[in-house]
């Protein structure tokens, strides 16, 4: 196996850290964007731990999977260079096919704010939705997790507090929803 560090392995690892580096930061914004504050600890936790249990999967995957190849390679006898290069090269293909299954996967199902926006206003509001500012399906088959909180300044509830200490309305009204069989998600305007 010829070849150089700087040139096969460097840009690689270039990108790599620069792609977790560019990619943790938004991930962790957006699981907790429509969090509240007696929340966000939790929520927190939990999206480290998934980084840190999904990475341990990761890894125990693909090396399962380059250990089989390895072992299966009939080219070479178990245990060389070659068999274990056609091992990793396997290892590496089941990992890219599945990068463009999630890509792909997002591309389909991942929708834009205004694609939600517009499914939103489409929404009946209920008797609790007009009170509270919320936008909920009028029954629960239709759609239960787009109920989404407003928290605007036109809203007479949106100054006062909770009974909860360090909640605002757009909590309560987020609660109010929820008891009403939906769930809610802030809505940033």
């Amino acid at each position: 196996m010829d070849g150089q560090y700087f040139w096969d392995l460097f840009p690689a690892f270039v990108l790599g850290g620069a792609g977790m580096g560019l990619s943790f930061v938004p991930v962790t914004i957006l699981g907790l964007a429509g969090v509240g504050r007696a929340d966000a600890g939790v929520a927190s936790g939990l999206i480290n731990t998934s980084r840190q249990i999904g990475g341990a999967i990761g890894i125990a995957a693909a090396s399962a999977i380059a250990a089989a190849a390895t072992n299966r390679y009939g080219d070479a006898p178990v245990g060389s260079l070659a068999a274990l290069d056609h091992g990793y090269q396997t290892a590496l293909a089941v990992l890219t096919g599945l990068l463009l299954l999630g890509a792909a996967v997002a591309a389909i199902f991942v929708r834009t704010a205004d694609v939600a926006d517009e499914q939103m206003s489409a929404l009946p509001e209920t008797d609790a939705a007009r009170r509270g500012g919320l936008r909920c399906p009028a029954s629960q088959k239709q759609r239960p997790w787009n109920c989404a909180a407003r928290s605007s300044a036109a809203s007479p509830r949106s100054s006062t507090k909770s009974p909860r200490v360090g909640t605002s309305s757009t909590s309560s009204r987020r609660t109010e929803c929820a008891s009403a069989g939906m769930t809610a998600r802030s809505r940033a305007s």
